[in-house]
């Protein structure tokens, strides 16, 4: 849950205490055809078989319910240095509280039973509220259009308005419990805490600084297709920096402000001022941290290098990007021509002059660590150039002995199939390229946001950030900053799962740059700030979960999927690869929110013409970014270049394209390995394919209270293969967290879907069945359970024809 600092003053592992776990029989997969409980359109017969298939799921549900124990283990034990006299009165209080314990489970075991039947009177009073219609108001804008077929026919464009209708004061028909009233969380960062314990109290670091922000960004106008340099890019780009300049002006008022708070108390040093974020970077001596941490203006503080490329081992050379873009499904959109906009990759540079990269029209590139703020040195567009004042600019691609990391991922994103064509990109958008990276292949969190900064500064509509480390988070303001401004900011989970044993004098190149040691996966290492133990306190075999960087409430954080299964890595095989970092945040989120497919060739910096393989998170980052610009553009040119258009819009359909299914937990004091549980913190929605086939409804709503429903109306046809659906809702880092829930609904008003999690900013359900669906008028209902706040939610909900996710 997001939710305001309460406790500052020492850095606190991940751990919850819990008394009471019950079991979860909601399984976080696709319901099949037999939940429905669907009439058909034809005979009696067929219509007692439907409501047969129907009563035998209620059945088995009870059924799994009735055997289900309502108290685990754990809360039979008692501690063995506790003596506990048996006499009369402790024997009647030991009574009384395993009663209240017992009712207390009990009523969860309800809840969580009622949360299952959805055919109770409960549920179906949602449908008989009384609704208004929204259709295209102001805050519930929202279009259908049909997706590309699979067979790579262009076909005919039909969009319309998606019908929305709003009901208030909905009786929740079963009971989630209270959302824990705070959180503490950790003031410094792990890499922080162990300099902070290790280091000499006077030696001299550089620290970021993330501090309270009263600055309220709204969306930068879209470039939507105009061409780079054009008038009318010009005229647009000629807005979007006065509303900067603006930004760059608060910034320097806000720092201004907190210097003069500190002056002369603290000694320090300006490294850089970012305007994307208040996370200013300054120097100070290795005592003054603690000094500063007692401010009551800041937030946390990290050290200014933490991050590091995510590359990780592969093993396995085989796989082109072609066998990615099958993965994805990215090809029935080729026809649609979606090649405009722009796409940034921040890292390690780029080799500009290789085969796959040399025909690209319109890109830039810049060395944001080696020049000025603007990432040109003494140069201009479109590549810069060192010169006078900045004579060790260059963009090129040196990391990893010059085989470059930059460069297979702007070439796995966008390369021609200049070599050969199964080497080819996911998209042809231009892709710019901004190099961060520092001589020792550190990624400093200044040089980042000036990177980043660079890329919101050209328009681009995606970036995607190959780079992590456990903890870091450093650049996590920025990321929901970039958000704010119209970004959609995809982030590697980063390798980090099986590290422990942080060293802060440890030097070296990757995987281990940033002093982590001991990378067996199969060890029982306790990784702090990792989630060590399980539910019942006991040790757990690493990975470790909690490992994951990329945290930012408003970024898509992405895992790790072999393509050609399993995964051989660090002692572990398995599909996901086992040094992906693990969710969930600090406070609660599921983490990461997708998985990205890894292990392929692409082209490298080695010459003009290099090839090889390429891995890990920061090879599976940017095949879900490229798969995100892709829906942009498509949601751009479905709705006409919308004004009301979002990033948000982006995250809920790409999120819409996996295969997992959220559910309730049973508690939000979860830790998030729980057995039914952990599957979301190691994959998210797991692997995306992209829709086609079917009609794509998009949009928002504004979920104003606890009981407020928005019902978008969906049209199915005889037969249609499934139905995905996803929601998701930008919270900022210290506002309550709102729950909130999507369903999915058939013409006789039964749920037969649901996305319900109590912990997470995004759901998704899901059906699939091969039996196809009745056709008739179907709802997905978006309802508020918990709301904190006033919040928009947007949607993305796909009827889908024919070869649904694994079709």
């Amino acid at each position: 849950m997001s939710l305001p600092i309460v406790n500052k003053s020492t850095f606190v592992g991940f751990s919850i205490s819990l008394s009471v776990l019950v079991p979860i029989i909601f399984m976080g997969c696709e319901l099949e055809a037999g939940a429905l409980g669907v009439p058909g359109a034809g005979t009696q017969t067929a219509l007692e078989g439907e409501l047969s298939k129907a009563e035998s799921t209620i059945e088995a549900l009870r059924t799994e319910i009735a055997r289900t124990p309502e108290t685990d283990e754990k809360s039979k034990q008692t501690t063995e240095d506790t003596v506990v006299p048996e006499d009369k009165e402790s024997s009647e209080a030991k009574e009384s509280s395993e009663a209240k314990e017992s009712g207390e489970a009990k009523a969860d075991y309800e809840s969580v039973k009622e949360s299952v039947q959805f055919d109770t009177p409960g549920w179906m009073a949602l449908g008989k509220l009384a609704a208004k219609d929204v259709t295209g108001r102001a805050g519930f804008e929202g279009i259908f259009v049909n997706t590309p077929s699979s067979d790579g026919g262009t076909g005919q464009i039909v969009t319309g308005v998606a019908e929305v209708t709003y009901s208030t004061g909905a009786v929740l028909p079963y009971v989630k419990g209270e959302q824990p009233p705070n959180i503490i969380d950790p003031i410094y960062s792990p890499a922080l805490v162990r300099k902070l314990e290790q280091g000499d109290p006077g030696e001299l670091v550089d620290i970021v600084l993330n501090l309270k922000d009263d600055l309220i960004l709204t969306p930068l106008p879209r470039f939507k297709d105009a061409e780079r340099g054009s008038d009318e890019w010009k005229k647009i780009d000629a807005v979007r920096q006065v509303e900067i300049d603006k930004i760059k002006t608060a910034r320097k008022i806000q720092f201004g402000e907190f210097r003069d708070l500190i002056r002369g108390k603290i000694k320090f040093e300006i490294v850089y001022i970012p305007w994307i974020a208040n996370t200013p970077i300054i120097t100070v001596s290795l005592d003054s941290v603690k000094m500063l941490a007692e401010l009551d203006q800041v937030i946390n503080i990290s050290l200014n290098v933490e991050n590091s490329p995510t590359q990780g081992p592969d093993g396995d050379a085989a796989n082109d990007m072609l066998d990615v873009r099958q993965q994805l499904r990215t090809t029935p959109y080729d026809s649609w021509n979606l090649n405009w906009g722009y796409l940034a990759v921040i890292d390690t540079g780029v080799r500009l002059t290789h085969s796959m990269l040399d025909d690209q029209n319109g890109d830039w590139s810049g060395d944001c660590f080696n020049s000025g703020n603007n990432c040109w040195g003494d140069g201009g567009a479109p590549n810069g150039a060192a010169g006078t004042t900045f004579p060790a600019y260059s963009v090129a691609d040196t990391a990893f002995n010059n085989s470059g990391h930059g460069t297979p991922i702007k070439a796995g994103i966008s390369g021609s199939a200049d070599i050969a064509a199964e080497l080819r990109g996911i998209t042809q958008v231009t892709t710019d390229s901004w190099k961060a990276v520092n001589a020792t292949n550190g990624l400093p969190s200044g040089t980042v946001s000036r990177a980043l900064q660079k890329a919101v500064d050209s328009g681009s509509n995606i970036s995607t950030n190959s780079y992590g480390g456990w903890g870091a988070r450093g650049n996590n303001p920025a990321f929901d900053n970039m958000y704010d401004l119209g970004m959609g900011v995809f982030v590697a989970a980063n390798n980090s799962a099986c590290e422990s044993n942080w060293d802060p004098t440890l030097v070296g190149n990757p995987p281990a740059p940033r002093g982590w040691r001991d990378f067996d996966c199969t060890d029982n290492v306790a990784r702090v700030p990792g989630i060590s133990f399980d539910q019942n306190g006991v040790q757990m075999v690493e990975p470790a979960f909690g490992s994951m960087s990329g945290g930012a409430h408003k970024a898509i954080t992405v895992g790790a999927h072999e393509i050609d299964t399993p995964c051989s890595a660090l002692g572990v095989n398995s599909n996901v690869c086992s040094y992906s970092g693990r969710g969930p945040a600090l406070d609660g989120r599921y983490k990461p929110d997708i998985l990205g497919y890894t292990n392929w060739e692409s082209g490298r910096a080695n010459n003009d013409n290099a090839t090889g393989s390429f891995g890990g998170t920061s090879a599976a980052t940017p095949s879900i970014a490229a798969m995100a610009q892709i829906y942009n553009n498509f949601l751009e040119k479905g709705s006409n270049f919308a004004s009301w258009l979002s990033p948000g819009h982006v995250y809920a359909t790409v999120l819409g394209s996996g295969e997992h299914q959220t559910f309730w937990e049973g508690s939000y004091n979860y830790i998030g390995v729980e057995p039914n549980i952990s599957t979301l913190n190691i994959e998210g929605v797991g692997r995306p394919r992209m829709f086609v086939n079917g009609t794509l409804y998009y949009g928002s709503a504004q979920i104003n209270d606890t009981g407020d429903i928005a019902t978008v109306n969906l049209k199915v046809p005889d037969g249609a293969c499934g139905i995905q659906s996803a929601i998701w809702w930008p919270e900022g880092s210290v506002q309550f967290h709102s729950d909130i829930d999507i369903h999915l609904v058939n013409p006789d008003d039964v749920i037969f879907a649901a996305g319900q999690s109590g912990n997470s900013v995004w759901e998704r359900a899901s059906i699939n069945t091969d039996a196809g669906l009745a056709e008739g008028n179907y709802k997905a209902r978006i309802l508020g359970f918990d709301v904190k706040q006033s919040q928009q939610v947007f949607y993305a909900i796909h009827v889908q024809k024919s070869l649904c996710w694994d079709g």
